[in-house]
């Protein structure tokens, strides 16, 4: 049995190694983007490509083939977004929300953003927004951070966002201290 083991990211082997560590992982990630984008879900796109390429990074692909890809697929997003009329019209709704209809395409974002707003610096208290009663539609989900901000105000969305930048740094020392890759 252990003689038909063998490392994938073998980098005694160059041709293997970016063979199954690289290469037949990033068409995998490039397929599973396309039918994604077919879909116009230009976000949910790029957040599986992301998460694919940090797969392939943790699997210990070469930085230099993690770049070309990762630098591919921004490119391929950008044109995606820059050639597409579903991809420029959600960026000018993004940055733009103020010159569309509030009932139609932006009614969710100027609710967030008023929530946001509503927040202060100190907040209106914990379990006392507004806007999560029937104006934001996914307060649970889509739109939690807006409603954090309104319950906990400024300090409190600091203070989230902290804690997240402490998890993310303590997961990385863990990585770095594992014994091996896997």
């Amino acid at each position: 049995f252990a003689k038909y083991q063998y490392k994938i990211t073998d980098y005694t082997d160059f041709r293997r190694s970016s063979k199954y560590g690289v290469f037949y992982p990033a068409a995998i990630v490039g397929v599973v983007c396309l039918l994604i984008a077919i879909e116009n879900h230009i976000s949910g796109c790029i957040i599986m490509f992301c998460i694919g390429m940090s797969v392939i990074f943790a699997g210990g692909a070469r930085k230099f083939w993690f770049g070309i890809f990762g630098a591919g697929g921004g490119v391929a997003a950008a044109l995606l977004i820059a050639f597409t009329d579903y991809g420029r019209k959600r960026l000018d709704i993004w940055l733009n929300p103020e010159n569309y209809s509030s009932l139609d395409e932006t009614y969710q974002t100027l609710q967030g953003l008023y929530a946001v707003g509503a927040g202060g610096i100190f907040g209106v208290g914990l379990g006392n927004s507004t806007q999560k009663h029937l104006f934001v539609g996914e307060p649970m989900n889509d739109f939690i951070f807006s409603i954090i901000c309104e319950e906990l105000g400024f300090i409190g969305a600091i203070a989230l966002i902290a804690l997240f930048v402490l998890f993310t740094w303590r997961g990385i020392v863990i990585a770095m201290r594992a014994p091996d890759t896997f």
